[in-house]
């Protein structure tokens, strides 16, 4: 059995001693990602630049360093399930090209014209996929 962590803002699979982490990640880094930045053409005019592009990091291991806090045990899978997540995972990252900390909305009308999509939105999609699959997510502390 393959059992499903929920860390921080990924998700770790593990199973017989590997681990391996599935994360949505600003490609130039959140900073980067966060606001765009002015530049200047040869001729002096303006333009916007935005390196907000996001994809999935899909990864043997797992940075201790950096997630060094408990974890939740989310779900157990079997390794056909897990296949079938593998498989999503693109799609999902063709769906969601780009990093978008926050979300934009118009106050007055309710309208939503930016949806956020971080690392936290990814492993939500992931959970909520895994749900589809009629799988229960049960958290153990």
């Amino acid at each position: 059995m393959i059992e499903i962590v929920l860390l921080n803002a990924y998700i770790e699979f593990s199973t017989s001693g590997q681990n391996y982490t599935a994360e949505y990640d600003a490609i130039y880094e959140v900073a980067n990602a966060t606001l765009p930045f002015i530049r200047y053409y040869p001729n002096g005019s303006q333009y916007l630049e935005w390196k907000n592009e996001g994809g999935i990091c899909f990864m043997q291991g797992m940075d201790t360093d950096y997630y060094n806090h408990n974890m939740t045990l989310m779900a157990t899978i079997s390794g056909h399930i897990f296949n079938q997540l593998m498989e999503w995972m693109p799609s999902d990252n063709a769906t969601w090209p780009t990093y978008e900390l926050f979300y934009v909305w118009d106050e007055f009308r309710h309208d939503k014209y930016i949806q956020s999509s971080t690392c936290v939105e990814f492993t939500w999609r992931l959970l909520q996929k895994i749900h589809g699959m009629r799988l229960s997510v049960v958290i153990q502390y």
